[in-house]
Order: structure tokens, then sequence, then C-alpha cells
């Protein structure tokens, strides 16, 4: 029997929105079969069976990661304790998809490490490389035409807008929550998409950093109980010598800039990775007797959808082929050693660096 002539059966931890994205993306799949759901919250769950058509609802995971007839779940639960989660769901032979960000610090990782045997483990950070801008941007890197990488480039900030009418999720500036702010919101999907791009091949070494906390005057933003950063800057070493500058900011009182940036010794690209439906792919590089010139080597639509749908249809497809999702565990490791560093530099202001023997799964 060829591998795609089976399913997998599919159960989801968290009925909130992000839960359902992974219900919505999952129904009709011809591969892909939803046997089950879990919430604390027992109307959660039971609204969403009925909406979903989903057999059996669970209040406790625990009980559902017991059950024979799962194959995989999904893990769309706040990020603290979601390592407890995966570890017990691999303990019990099941395929784990991870939402963002991977973890709170990296030593959650390693530990899930420690029991995924030959289980397939997937991160949600992959979403944006699934768009086709980073598809052909990945392909390109491939080619070698920008020679030896050099700076890496994230900057990424957004204003303060009109203040909310309904009050922001505790959850998304708690450090106890999320492991930080926005660096964990959404640096965890830019350094994803940058190292994805590159082929996984920066490796971190050390990092400098700074971090802002919110304003009093910008809780209406975040949350009167926010502590995790809501701006910051690092810069980051990677083996071989090349670099990766990294802001990532919102709320912030300056005006919105988005730019994303892979540079080399002999040419370079330039990314949106946020965009509308309409986008482009610049590559420049240096020509003797010319000088650098740029040239748009892909522009048309986007699937926005994608977005929500990638990781989960890799992920299930990975299941079947037998083979590693787009983000599995030592890339989600790099990724996140990088916000660790970052982190914690900005807590001592100094240098952090990778200690002997750690920063490799």
């Amino acid at each position: 029997m060829r591998s795609m002539e089976r399913k997998v059966r599919l159960a989801v931890v968290g009925c909130g929105l992000i839960g359902r994205k992974h219900l919505e993306a999952a129904r009709d799949k011809p591969w892909i079969e939803i046997v089950a759901i879990a919430d604390i919250n027992l109307a959660a769950a039971e609204a969403v069976s009925k909406e979903y058509g989903v057999p059996k609802q669970f209040t406790d995971s625990a009980e559902l990661f017991a059950q024979p007839d799962i194959d995989a779940v999904v893990l769309a639960t706040p990020a603290a304790g979601r390592a407890e989660l995966a570890v017990q769901a691999l303990r019990q032979g099941k395929h784990v998809l991870i939402e963002k960000p991977s973890a709170t610090r990296a030593a959650e990782l390693e530990r899930i490490r420690d029991v995924q045997g030959d289980r397939v483990v997937a991160f949600c950070t992959s979403r944006f490389r699934f768009l086709k801008h980073a598809q052909a941007a990945a392909e390109y890197m491939q080619s070698g035409q920008l020679g030896e990488l050099r700076v890496i480039r994230c900057r990424a900030v957004k204003p303060a807008g009109r203040p909310p009418e309904k009050e922001p999720p505790a959850w998304r500036y708690r450090i106890d929550m999320n492991g930080g702010g926005i660096w964990f919101n959404w640096g965890c999907y830019d350094l994803d998409y940058l190292f994805g791009i590159t082929g996984w091949k920066l490796q971190p070494v050390e990092a400098l950093a700074q971090t802002w906390g919110a304003d009093p005057d910008r809780f209406p933003y975040s949350g009167a109980g926010a502590d995790g950063e809501t701006h910051g800057a690092g810069l980051i070493r990677c083996e071989g010598g090349a670099v990766v500058t990294f802001e990532r900011g919102e709320y912030v009182a300056a005006p919105a800039e988005e730019s994303w940036q892979i540079v080399g010794s002999q040419g370079a690209l330039t990314l949106q990775m946020t965009t509308a439906n309409k986008n482009n792919l610049i590559a420049s590089k240096f020509v003797p007797g010319t000088g650098t010139v740029s040239t748009v080597i892909w522009e048309g639509d986007e699937d926005r959808g994608i977005l929500h749908d990638g990781p989960l249809l890799d992920f299930t497809k990975a299941i079947l082929e037998r083979r590693s999702p787009s983000t599995g565990l030592e890339q989600a490791y790099v990724t996140q050693l990088a916000l660790d560093l970052m982190c914690e530099s900005a807590r001592t202001g100094k240098i952090i660096s990778v200690s002997e023997g750690k920063g490799r799964l």
C-alpha cells in the first residue's frame, strides 16, 4: 500500500482561534481524519466538536494522548506547559505538531528530543516559508549566487495605532505564559524564515542584544500585566563569521518599516515576509565592469491561506511519506537558541556565547 493511501488520524489540543484554524485546514483533506479534540473548557470542546463533526472530546489531554486510534496531535495551547504536553504525547507514541513559539527556552526542546524516538515533531514557526516567494528565495540560495553569507537582516517595527477596544490577550506579552513578548510572537517567524531560506546553514555562536518592555502609556496595547519585550534589537554572530542583525518592535513611536535581506559576498536577496496578495523577490549581484545590479527574479500572487494550512499539511504528509518536516526539532532548536542568546544578553547586559558542548541537539 502506498503511504498516501492511508490516513493520519489527527487530534487537536486547544479549541481557541488557532486550534480552529488547524481543524479548518484538516477539514476535507482526504489523507486526514479528525478523530478527537481536547480543551480544559468543556463547553468550548463541545461547541467545536459540533461545528467540525469531531467524534471524541476530552478535557484532559493525557486521556486524549492515551487513545490508541490517534496517530498525531496538534498542540494549539499557550507556550507555557506545551513542552510537557509534547513529552506526554510522544511517550504515548504520537507524532506532534507544536504551535509558535517553538518553546519558551531551548532546554524544553532538549527534553522533547530525549523522548522523540522515530516520531515526527514539527513546528508552526515554518509558516512564512510556505509562501511562493520564500520557496523561490530558497531555490535561489541553493544556486550559490550570493557567495559567502555575510549579513542576514531583519528590521520589522510597527507604530502604535488607535488603542484596541478590547483588552488584549494576557499571554502575548507575559514571560511566564509565552516565554517573552514580540520576539516570541513574531521574532520566531522572522528567524525561522531567514534561517530556513538560507538552508539552515547558520549556527549561532554569540549575541549582544537589548530589549525594552511596554511603556506605561502603551499598556492599553500590551496589557497592564505585560513584562515581555515590546521592542528589541540584537546582533547574532554565527559560525563562519556571518552575522544576523535583528530588530522587532510593536507599538513603537516610529514609522512602520518591514524589511528582510540576505547579503553575501557576491549578491543579495531583498524579501518581504509579510505582504498583501502581491509580492516580489529582488536579487542583487556584483557584475565585474558594471557594478552592483538588481533584478526582480520572482513576482506574483501569494496564497495567504497557506500561512494557516501549510504547517499542518506539511506535518501530516511528512508522517505519511516518512520524511522530515519543513521545520523539525533540529531546526527549531537553532532559532530558539538564537532567541535564548539574545534574551540572556538583554537581561544581563553582556555578550552571551554558546557554552562549550551546547548549541546542538
